[in-house]
């Protein structure tokens, strides 16, 4: 059903689908509320050339794991009213929840953002997420557990779950910060060619993995139990500000942990400390309090703590 409005609503309660094409124009926004319980079908509302918001009287679709609600603007895609559907689908041009986390209730949560802006989404319960944003900047924000169902690109991704957030796909993030609020480990992977940890705090362990490049310590974060940083095919650069705080810290490098002089010396506030650095470099970390050295290897190059 194509239209030309500024609000929109429908209904639809027992069989078949939804899909409306709504034009508004640039630079206007079409606001969309809405219901579709009917099961075995999906849901479809698309703003071809301005932004849509889903008003307070929110969007809502079937739960049913067949079941998928697309929501597509051509510019940004807003919300003052939730969204929820088994599968959520939220496509933009200009930004996801540029004023405001776009608030979802989903079991499975992509999202795409093709030009410019932010996407920025909270979800209530357990979900896994996909997406691509580019270069820009992605905050998911989770009540339950966060996975992942295929690969997150984004600039800095940010991530909050109660609850493990487990996010070990091939992912392309410049930077990444991610927290645990009462409980859960957080385990993340990324393939870009080098990642930049920029906060964070785990209720339970930390696991980063780059599978390329270094791991940049961009900001203080830490752990209730463990940190494990993983460089597999580079090195672990400090900041000489920057803290990784946990009581046990594990550092695992092919291509150096910290330099010698300060300025990119790994700090860390652990009472158990291990490191392993395989391939070339130096090994230099500064340690505040007591510490027991664990596994510790650096071959026959140097070594500072």
């Amino acid at each position: 059903v194509s239209t030309v409005a500024n609000a929109l609503s429908f209904t639809n309660t027992t069989s078949g689908l939804v899909n409306i094409s709504n034009t508004i124009g640039s630079g206007n926004t079409v606001t969309v509320t809405g219901s579709n319980t009917a099961t075995g079908v999906n849901t479809s509302i698309t703003e071809t050339s301005g932004s849509l918001s889903v008003g307070a009287g929110n969007i809502a679709a079937s739960t049913t794991a067949s079941d998928v609600l697309t929501l597509t603007a051509a510019e940004a895609l807003n919300a003052s009213g939730s969204i929820t559907g088994h599968t959520v689908n939220l496509n933009a041009g200009t930004g996801i929840g540029t004023g405001g986390a776009v608030s979802t209730v989903a079991s499975n949560l992509s999202f795409s953002n093709s030009t410019s802006g932010i996407v920025d989404i909270s979800n209530t319960g357990n979900t896994l997420i996909e997406g691509n944003n580019g270069s820009r900047n992605v905050t998911i924000t989770s009540s339950g557990t966060l996975g992942q169902s295929n690969i997150i690109t984004a600039g800095t991704l940010t991530t909050t779950s109660t609850g493990n957030t487990l996010l070990n796909l091939a992912n392309q993030v410049t930077g990444y910060s991610g927290s645990t609020n009462t409980s859960g480990n957080v385990s993340f992977t990324d393939v870009s060619g080098g990642v930049s940890i920029t906060g964070g705090s785990s209720a339970g362990s930390t696991t980063i993995t780059a599978t390329a490049g270094d791991i940049t310590l961009g900001g203080n974060f830490g752990a209730a139990t463990q940190v494990t940083l993983d460089a597999q095919s580079g090195g672990i650069i400090g900041s000489g500000t920057n803290t990784v705080t946990a009581p046990t810290v594990i550092l695992q490098a092919t291509s150096g942990i910290g330099s010698a002089g300060g300025a990119n010396t790994v700090d860390t506030a652990a009472t158990n400390l291990g490191f392993s650095n395989t391939t070339s470099g130096a090994v230099n970390i500064s340690n505040t309090g007591n510490t027991s050295l664990t596994a510790a290897g650096n071959g026959s190059r140097a070594v500072s703590i």
